[in-house]
């Protein structure tokens, strides 16, 4: 069987590993890997690493739902992301795939153009589309998930939250996590304060701007406390934090250290990571913390909680003063520390809530074998 994977990013980030796993696994089941990519970047060396029989091809897909698509500008991305149909149709008769895998609901044209092809296609659910504010669209979302359900023979929902977001997705699978054996550790602070860290790009969904405040709380507490954000910034929004954070006289506290080339080092290193996302339809940084030994605090929503509902972390209300509260309680409390630190490792040996590559793929391909094309 010949597959086309397709990538809507050239990142590294969840979707992308996700969707590399998968193409991993079928490649080691035999099948015939295609991945299409919308330019070069990091991703090449993650499907070089991780799945190298694969053939690695550039092919553009614009985005229709995104942070700046209510604008001129967004109707002008919308209007070319279905203009690409075109293109992609001619991609198809070139490459002549036996189904097409796609990576997000943010990219309608290769997945539109391999249903006007009648080619078996799936698609992987992972945003959290109906209630994330940041996923804008000058489409209504209820018409985006009406189409989606329309084209997709097999839609794959990475959770039961994101799942909910959709019409009626074929599978509920959690996506394959890996972590390599030795994780080089970074700890940046003496072993008397407290580190939480959150890793994520910067912006209103993440939550990072929520944290000026606990920290504002964690100072007038005296609290001994460091959070460090990494992550990718636009260079508006990090000018914002920054702004925030003298404003608040917090520096002493939290600081944005930008991306790292090393996360799960970064993950390890800490005593807590924090995930403050108000729409997680999954959350890989949650699991790759708990996979790590790093008990979360997190925002008792989404994915989020469905992941925390099985141990690894604490959920709390989703505002500063809750953060700030635990982390107060954590800093000052090293037995309790230690009691989360322990059911994060208990989670870990076990694994709930990760899913399995080479089984899912087995799951999916059936599907697409079986399912009436629609």
């Amino acid at each position: 069987m010949h597959v086309l994977f397709v990538a809507h990013s050239s990142t590294t980030a969840g979707a992308e590993r996700t969707l590399i796993a998968m193409a991993s696994a079928a490649a080691r089941g035999g099948d015939r890997v295609t991945v299409s990519i919308p330019r070069h970047g990091p991703i090449e060396r993650l499907i070089h690493d991780r799945a190298p029989q694969a053939r690695v091809i550039v092919q553009r897909c614009q985005w229709w739902m995104g942070v700046r698509h209510r604008s001129i500008a967004g109707a002008l991305r919308t209007a070319q992301s279905l203009a690409q149909v075109v293109p992609w149709l001619r991609l198809l008769r070139r490459t002549r795939p036996d189904a097409v895998v796609i990576g997000s609901t943010v990219t309608p044209a290769p997945l539109l153009a391999a249903a006007l092809a009648r080619i078996p296609r799936s698609i992987i659910l992972g945003e959290s589309i109906r209630t994330n504010p940041t996923l804008r669209s000058l489409i209504p979302k209820a018409l985006i998930v009406r189409a989606l359900d329309a084209w997709v023979d097999v839609g794959v929902a990475v959770s039961e939250y994101a799942a909910s977001q959709y019409r009626r997705p074929t599978l509920i699978e959690y996506p394959p996590v890996e972590i390599p054996e030795a994780v080089s550790e970074v700890r940046q602070e003496p072993p008397h304060v407290l580190v939480a860290v959150l890793l994520g790009t910067l912006s209103e969904e993440k939550g990072q701007f929520d944290l000026v405040e606990a920290a504002r709380l964690l100072v007038a507490g005296d609290t001994p406390v460091r959070i460090e954000l990494y992550g990718d910034a636009r260079p508006d929004d990090l000018a914002r934090l920054d702004d925030m954070i003298r404003e608040a006289d917090v520096s002493s506290v939290l600081r944005h250290r930008g991306s790292s080339g090393n996360p799960l080092g970064v993950l390890a290193g800490a005593d807590v990571s924090l995930v403050c996302s108000g729409n997680e339809a999954y959350g890989r940084v949650t699991i790759e913390s708990i996979l790590v030994g790093t008990p979360v605090v997190g925002y008792d929503l989404g994915g989020t909680r469905e992941i925390l509902r099985d141990g690894g972390g604490v959920l709390v209300e989703p505002a500063p003063a809750a953060v700030a509260e635990v982390l107060e309680r954590l800093a000052r409390d090293p037995a309790a520390l230690g009691v989360l630190r322990s059911a994060a490792t208990e989670r870990a040996r076990h694994r709930t809530g990760v899913g399995d590559a080479d089984g899912q793929w087995s799951r999916l391909r059936d599907a697409l074998v079986t399912a009436p094309r629609r």
